[in-house]
């Protein structure tokens, strides 16, 4: 009787047992059912190293100027005073360094010190095509020699008479840069036929007598080339200033006049202008071009 008994609690317990692991698997499975899927999110510091998308430089249109070295008036043109514009053609490489400088027009002693200046120069790369190119540009420098120390311009001379008093000169030696500013009619040089054919183009220096009254008393050729000599001479005859006082009284004035005959045009290698550059001084690049290259433009100053 007892051993019967165990027999039949044995197999009860072992149906329970097996309703038991059957209701575990059904419930695993269920809520495997009911749960959302885990989602992989990348990791934050992989998505950070990914190389963002690069865009590709722009082109250039100027040639942009990131260091430049001021020419200095050579000394091998203070013993006849040379002055007057030049141009230089420089080569620039793909990294903006000035590779070769040639010169194009203008005095060679002064060409020359504008040539070593600008071989110093570094531009930021020239982009064509979203990539690095050469580059050529045309520069052009105005030389005006130096007041000499000790010898100011002498707008504020004076001499004395017997009784003691200050007396203005009749003349005095004034700057073009002041002069300049003084102009109240100015003819425009006409460029020579036979200059413009030739493609002829320079700087004319004239010295200058202005009389009290503002007119054009006395003018000869300081240097310039001789075609282009005489149409500056017959314009800056027919200029007129204002008078120019010294103590009250009007004075006559010596001065230097610039006539700059330039067949206007931008840059032909890269048909662009030259880039703005700074304000003008004593050698250094003046940013005024044209951009018709078949105009003539005959500038004076």
């Amino acid at each position: 009787m007892h051993l019967a008994t165990s027999a039949v609690e044995l197999r009860a317990m072992r149906r329970l047992g097996i309703v038991f692991l059957f209701g575990f698997f059904a419930a695993t499975f269920l809520l495997a059912q009911k749960s959302p899927p885990v989602e992989n999110k990348p990791d934050a510091q992989a998505e950070q190293a990914k190389p963002a998308a690069t865009t590709p430089p722009p082109d250039s249109t100027v040639l942009e100027l990131v260091k430049k070295v001021k020419p200095e008036y050579p000394s091998a043109a203070l013993p006849q005073k040379l002055q007057g514009r030049v141009i230089v053609r420089a080569v620039v490489s793909e990294i903006g360094d000035v590779e070769t400088v040639e010169i194009v027009s203008g005095d060679p002693v002064l060409a020359n010190a504008a040539a070593e200046a600008v071989k110093q120069w570094k531009f930021k790369p020239f982009i064509h095509d979203s990539k690095p190119v050469k580059a050529a540009i045309k520069l052009p420098f105005d030389f005006v020699p130096p007041e000499p120390a000790g010898n100011p311009v002498s707008d504020a001379a004076s001499i004395s008479n017997s009784s003691g008093d200050s007396v203005p000169p009749s003349r005095v030696k004034v700057s073009s840069g002041v002069i300049a500013g003084m102009i109240i009619h100015k003819v425009t040089p006409e460029y020579p036929g036979a200059a413009r054919a030739a493609r002829l183009q320079g700087t004319v220096v004239l010295q200058a007598i202005i009389s009290k009254e503002g007119k054009i008393e006395n003018l000869r050729a300081i240097s310039g080339h001789p075609m282009l000599v005489p149409a500056a001479m017959d314009a800056v005859k027919q200029w007129r200033y204002k008078p120019y006082f010294l103590k009250g009284e009007p004075v006559a004035v010596d001065t230097m006049i610039t006539v700059n005959f330039a067949l206007a045009g931008g840059n032909p290698d890269l048909g662009i202008t030259p880039p703005h550059i700074g304000p003008t001084y004593p050698g250094t690049p003046s940013p005024t071009t044209s951009p018709n290259p078949s105009a003539s433009n005959p500038q004076s100053r």
